[in-house]
């Protein structure tokens, strides 16, 4: 599922460069509401609107920090199915695991509640293709319109759980 998400960015990149029919759009004010359509959420601060792709019944929305390495992802399926398979790709994440192909190492998993219902919060530790290190966590939930999921990284140099609670708590 990781590598999905990630190859997902990947090719809406590639294919919009093609001219293949993958919406992608950077109008901040344009990102900002097809978010707020997913999902009610405070973004971190210094972190502002990147991108939004539409490509395979996904919306991927990108968020950068003004300052340093980082993203928050938010995506969301059309297809329900794809709910199960979200939670079940985090809950088979375990402390001490290794995903070679994202090159992470599973750190902690802990329930959380948002908008009313149980995820897996997945916290993850790895080496991005510059040789940093960073952490990430990811969490599945069921958005307004199916079902989403957050993924939070940042390098350890500036790496706050507490910035990433907020975060999840201010989804709604």
């Amino acid at each position: 599922m990781k590598l999905k998400i990630f190859s997902l960015l990947i090719v809406a990149y590639l294919l919009s460069a093609c001219g293949v029919q993958a919406a992608l759009n950077t109008n901040p004010d344009d990102v900002a509401g097809v978010a707020a359509e997913i999902v009610d959420f405070t973004a971190p601060a210094g972190y502002s609107p990147e991108f939004l792709a539409e490509i395979n019944g996904y919306t991927v929305i990108s968020y950068r920090p003004s300052q340093g390495n980082g993203h928050l992802y938010l995506l969301q399926s059309r297809d329900a199915a794809d709910a199960s398979q979200m939670e079940e790709a985090l809950n088979e994440m375990n402390p001490g695991e290794k995903d070679l192909k994202a090159r992470l190492t599973v750190l902690e998993t802990r329930v959380m509640t948002v908008r009313e219902q149980e995820a897996t919060l997945v916290i993850s530790e790895g080496t991005n293709g510059n040789g940093e290190s960073y952490r990430q966590a990811a969490l599945a939930f069921e958005g307004k319109s199916g079902p989403a999921m957050l993924v939070f990284s940042e390098s350890l140099a500036v790496w706050d759980i507490a910035t990433v609670e907020a975060s999840i708590a201010s989804v709604h």
